[in-house]
């Protein structure tokens, strides 16, 4: 018996068609709209011709089992799933061991979601036929759809035993692979799908999100492009590609495709929340709370949604609006670690310290390796005074992320605090390795050089300040003192004439020591009231968790 084989995507799973061949066309790849996933149906495929033509053969002869197996799928090939079924069925009845009619109306159950009978059709019709490689395939997708993973996996790697050339099996497990998070695997499997056919684009979009979850933000833009080039409508693999765009930086690139993404389809509530954080990235805080209140007008309980109007709202210094968004935050998702750590920020910047430390402790009990929820519960420390119980903090979360230049400031500004002046200066020193143009902390280690009087040393980072910012009348400041102090009078005095004609209406001078190491939590933000900077976040983690395009059989 011939088979045409098609392919047909069932929310997301690919599903192998195993047809009468009645269009003589082998390896025919049909599309269709399913569950949200858009597909085009083959222009080759002329299915109404092709059923009038069955009309016919079944008025000459009503038990043609075969003629009413490739009317039925014809229909299946239409999505006209019942009257698929319907004759489907009485091909079956007029021969029980028609394996190919088993295969099709086990695809037609599965695009209606009747896993059990989906499951029951193939298994019987690979009894029949055990070489049946798309019957493994669409009894795997059904397994999965089930939940039982192992045992989907072992159809799909029957189905490519059997067929090394069955692109769909190949994908299927790959996508199998990339919900257990085994990239690796993942990968192998996509490529081996997407050589047997490069324009399957469902197939790079899968690739590119494996990328990304590894960390190939490369790799993955090239398969990302390439799957929108091919298909341009695809809201999925637009917000994937906004998110790779975002982790590289591209925030004006990452929102266009997200705008783009959220064009085609208004209510992926994915790629609102995507842009959300981009928009919080470059201050757009206003776009940031727009787009979080549309995700919860989609879904009122979305915590996602609520901690990132919230991290708008402190951004604009709103703290009993965030605090009531954190709130509602955590009360949705009472593991949502980062919405602690934020409600723990607002409480610190309230001066509810105590509040503040519940709350971050609470967030690293959920989350023990968040070296931000460390900074932060080490920037309540310090304004409690504790600075032990901030250096410990803050070492955990250099150790955690060894460039963190942030942590490593706040660390510094501790040991300064402390009078642990070459600690400190170890760690400017390490905040320079990560940039070397880092004013902020070029000053600092000044700061702390003029502290241990190592005035040439002090001298050489000013003199490093003002080559990279000729203009920072700060940096002749902190210069002319120090040069005072070691007594080169004149050139000091000089120092002190430049930093007035470049600020009429400098700030205090420093004192002969040139002892001003006030704290900042970043090299480019110092806070006037010498305080470290809390860091808060959009919930970004969360968004990825739950956005995981593609990684699902198809």
């Amino acid at each position: 018996m011939r088979t045409t084989k098609s392919i047909l995507l069932v929310c997301g799973l690919l599903v192998g068609l195993a047809g009468g061949g009645y269009s003589g066309q082998a390896g025919e790849q049909s599309a269709e709209k399913e569950c949200g996933k858009d597909i085009e149906l083959s222009e080759a495929d002329d299915h109404d011709a092709a059923i009038e033509r069955f009309d016919e053969a079944l008025r000459l002869d009503p038990k043609n089992a075969m003629a009413l197996g490739d009317r039925g799928a014809a229909f299946l090939r239409k999505g006209e799933l019942d009257k698929a079924i319907a004759d489907l069925s009485q091909a079956i009845r007029l021969n029980p061991e028609y394996a190919v009619a088993l295969t099709n109306r086990g695809a037609a159950f599965l695009r209606k979601g009747e896993l059990d009978k989906a499951i029951a059709d193939s298994s019987q019709a690979v009894l029949l036929d055990p070489t049946d490689s798309m019957a493994f395939t669409n009894r795997g997708v059904a397994l999965w759809k089930k939940g039982d993973f192992k045992e989907a996996v072992a159809d799909f790697d029957r189905a490519v035993r059997l067929d090394p050339k069955n692109a769909r099996a190949w994908s299927n497990r790959a996508a199998s692979f990339l919900e257990k998070d085994d990239w690796d695997k993942a990968i192998a499997d996509f490529d081996e799908a997407i050589r047997l056919n490069p324009k399957d684009w469902m197939s790079l979009r899968s690739r590119g999100i494996a990328h990304m979850r590894k960390g190939n933000l490369g790799k993955a833009l090239a398969d990302l492009d390439e799957a929108i080039w091919l298909n341009p409508k695809d809201a999925v693999s637009l917000r994937s590609r906004g998110m790779v765009l975002a982790r590289l930086g591209a925030l004006g690139r990452a929102i266009d495709d997200f705008s783009e993404a959220i064009r085609i389809n208004p209510n992926d509530k994915m790629a609102l929340i995507e842009r959300s954080v981009a928009f919080l990235n470059v201050g757009a805080f206003n776009r940031t709370i727009a787009d979080a209140t549309r995700v919860l007008q989609l879904d009122p309980n979305n915590a996602t949604a609520f901690n990132n109007k919230g991290a708008a709202l402190l951004r604009k210094g709103q703290f009993e609006k965030e605090l009531v968004d954190f709130n509602e935050a955590i009360r949705l998702n009472p593991k949502n670690s980062i919405a602690f750590s934020n409600r723990g920020v607002v409480h610190m910047n309230m001066g509810e310290l105590d509040k503040a430390l519940v709350d971050l402790n609470e967030s690293l009990r959920l989350a023990p390796t968040d070296a931000m929820a460390l900074s932060n519960r080490a920037a309540v420390f310090s304004r409690k005074g504790e600075f032990d119980k901030e250096i410990a903090d803050l070492s955990e979360a250099i150790r955690l992320n060894p460039r963190d230049a942030s942590s490593l400031n706040d660390r510094a500004t501790a040991y300064m605090d402390t009078d642990q002046f070459d600690k400190a200066i170890a760690d400017f020193s390490a905040m320079l390795r990560i940039n070397p143009t880092d004013t902020w902390a070029l000053t600092k280690r000044g700061n702390a050089f003029m502290e241990t009087d190592e005035l040439d040393k002090a001298i050489a980072d000013f003199s490093e300040v003002i080559r990279i910012n000729p203009k920072d009348p700060m940096g002749y400041c902190k210069r002319g003192a120090a040069l005072l102090r070691k007594g080169e009078s004149e050139k000091g005095l000089a120092d002190l004439d430049e930093m007035i004609r470049l600020n009429p209406k400098p700030p205090a001078l420093p004192d002969e020591l040139g002892d001003s190491h006030g704290k900042a939590g970043k090299s480019e933000e110092p806070i006037a009231n010498g305080e470290e900077v809390p860091q808060y976040r959009p919930d970004e983690a969360a968004a990825e968790q739950s956005s995981r395009p593609g990684n699902i059989p198809r």
